[in-house]
């Protein structure tokens, strides 16, 4: 899952980097010189794990505020949440090769066993995650988040007396999980601003400049998976977009008390997610590099976001039943993305699908 996450949250397409040591991105700003990230090195790490570990050390003693037995209970509902995401992996394969196969209809005694134990294992792992999640759901601390997180991307363990329900149940329990995730994430992240802005500086945590950029890249993960989750189940997202501020958007807002100041637009737009000239932007085609196609892919992650944050705009000027020219402005930022992406993401995707025999496993991943 870390190295998945390596093209979504990275110090080049991340809007959210109050660090001393990271410059936010600018408005289509084609200088921008962006490098694939260390993550996608020879090194495999547990980036974001050890970055919520870190964020819960810095910001406990002022921010959050944890007692000995909810600070262990933070910590094991991380770790059962790890263990569940990755036992449901284990069959994996198999089931592949019997999509629809119960153990009953698998021809080996040995096969029937082994998948009988990898589901026990999985649905105790998943109820034992869960029950560790309830006990520490009023707590609101780095760790909790992840696991949250976590564990709204774990499918529940299903048998064939149950698939069906399963299947819809699984669905609404990512929804509640991934939300409450995202309503954590946005809490602290506040309060780490108004710290910052030294509203509360008897109460200020000290963040090193790591600390705030793995604040960014949690809230920004957060965002992303908030923005796709919710129009694929029909729901709502957890953040408006004025709730959500890029740091690029905020740099050009009108000055307080201005007569612009009324009507920001804090819609999420193309320009805010470019690292090309839009007029000329570079179109990577496969074979190429591990960096160049590293790059790529990094880069186009956003674009993909910004295309889901456009259908939920639609779907909500649908749902309020908004005006022609409302309805037409999301429809015209959608093809506006696609236009965009067919020009240069998708022939490169193609190419990778073509030569999947090729690519290196990494990117595949």
């Amino acid at each position: 899952m870390e190295n998945n996450l390596a093209c979504w949250v990275t110090d080049s397409t991340c809007p959210y980097m109050r660090s001393d040591m990271y410059q936010p991105p600018v408005l289509g700003d084609p200088n921008r010189k962006d490098r694939p990230s260390p993550e996608w090195g020879t090194s495999w790490s547990n980036r974001m794990y050890q970055c919520v570990l870190r964020l819960d050390r810095a910001a406990q003693p002022t921010m959050i505020h944890l007692t000995p037995i909810e600070n262990r209970a933070a910590s094991r509902a991380l770790e059962l949440a790890i263990m569940s995401f990755s036992s449901q992996w284990q069959g994996g394969q198999r089931m592949e090769s019997f999509p629809s196969a119960s153990p009953n209809q698998l021809d080996s005694p040995a096969e029937r066993l082994a998948l009988g134990l990898e589901q026990s294992l999985q649905d105790l792992l998943w109820k034992q995650a869960r029950t560790a999640l309830q006990e520490v759901s009023e707590l609101e601390c780095f760790r909790v988040i992840y696991a949250e997180f976590i564990f709204g991307l774990t499918q529940r363990p299903w048998t064939d007396d149950d698939f069906t329900s399963i299947i819809r149940i699984s669905s609404k329990n990512s929804s509640v999980y991934l939300d409450r995730a995202v309503r954590k994430a946005h809490a602290l992240k506040y309060r780490f601003d108004t710290s910052e802005a030294g509203l509360f500086q008897e109460s200020e945590a000290k963040f090193s400049p790591q600390d705030r950029q793995g604040i960014g890249f949690l809230y920004w993960l957060l965002v992303m998976h908030d923005t796709v989750c919710s129009p694929m189940n029909e729901r709502p997202v957890v953040l408006a977009d004025e709730d959500c501020m890029m740091d690029a958007l905020k740099q050009h807002l009108p000055a307080q008390g201005s007569s612009g100041a009324l009507q920001v637009n804090y819609r999420w737009k193309l320009d805010m997610f470019l690292h090309d000239d839009p007029d000329s932007p570079q179109v990577p085609r496969w074979p190429c590099s591990y960096a160049t196609a590293a790059k790529a892919i990094i880069k186009s992650t956003p674009i993909k976001i910004l295309l889901y944050r456009y259908v939920f705009y639609l779907q909500n000027a649908i749902k309020n039943n908004e005006s022609k020219r409302s309805v037409e402005n999301c429809l015209q930022g959608a093809v506006s993305v696609c236009r965009y992406w067919d020009m240069t993401y998708s022939p490169f995707f193609s190419d990778l699908v073509r030569n999947y025999g090729s690519v290196p496993p990494r990117l595949k991943s």
